[in-house]
């Protein structure tokens, strides 16, 4: 995906330890895409070390524990934008939608550790591997916004990792913490001595649709390579990731 005109690499896509990845999520409510209340944070675990919720849920809140230790946090965005009083603490974060100071331009950088809306439901937080420790966060679930302890970045290793985001659905609901997953790989070089031939087939989704109604029209694309002369273990490798070309 892109993000502000840079390159990202989906979750899905194979990512490396060492390329940005697009922590991504998607808010959905009645078949439509919608905006909580309050995208509070997206916070990185190790998931083998985490297979149980129960290390880092605390069962009386159903949120992040008060008394996580910091070094298992290898990761936390917080919101991208300005600071304000009202974004303070678990129990009091509150993301104004119509203030588009909460959700500025992505910039890469290492201060670049926010979370960024890049459309209705749609947001994303940039863990750039290439930036390794120098990539840092406020870690402000039990803080005062911004002044939580600094957590450097230490999600730069080849394995499966969780990343939990803290959300307020709507002004009446209480916060949650919704739970995905993602694994960082190794970097996968190849070269090829032709142009890549591509193919493409389009599906629509949707089979019917309810007169009067308003729903996305959902289309996949299947990508065939059509050169004869790569080998075998060439084209096995794109069977694990789509293209940017």
């Amino acid at each position: 995906m892109q993000l502000n005109g840079f390159n990202l690499v989906d979750r899905y896509n194979q990512p490396s330890v060492d390329s940005p990845v697009a922590i991504r999520t998607f808010f959905i409510n009645n078949g439509s895409y919608f905006d909580p209340y309050d995208v509070s944070a997206c916070t990185i675990f190790s998931k083998l070390e985490n297979a149980n919720p129960l290390s880092i849920v605390d069962p009386s809140t159903g949120l992040i524990k008060e008394d996580q230790a910091l070094d298992t946090i290898l990761m936390n965005f917080g919101i991208s934008g300005t600071d304000d009083e009202e974004h303070d603490g678990v129990d009091d974060r509150v993301t104004s939608l119509s203030l588009e100071d909460y959700f500025p331009s992505y910039t890469p950088g290492d201060s670049a550790s926010g979370i960024y809306r890049v459309g209705v439901g749609d947001y994303v937080a940039v863990l750039n591997g290439a930036l390794d420790g120098d990539l840092s966060g406020r870690y402000d679930m039990h803080a005062v916004f911004g002044e939580g302890p600094q957590v450097q970045n230490h999600a730069s290793a080849i394995q499966d990792y969780i990343d939990v985001w803290t959300v307020k659905m709507t002004e009446a609901s209480e916060y949650q913490i919704l739970i995905t997953d993602f694994k960082l790989h190794n970097n996968t070089y190849i070269n090829v001595a032709e142009p890549l031939i591509l193919t493409t087939s389009n599906r629509l989704i949707n089979k019917r649709v309810t007169l009067g109604s308003v729903v996305d029209l959902k289309i996949s694309t299947d990508f065939t390579v059509q050169n004869k002369n790569i080998d075998p273990a060439t084209l096995n490798l794109f069977k694990d990731y789509s293209l940017l070309l």
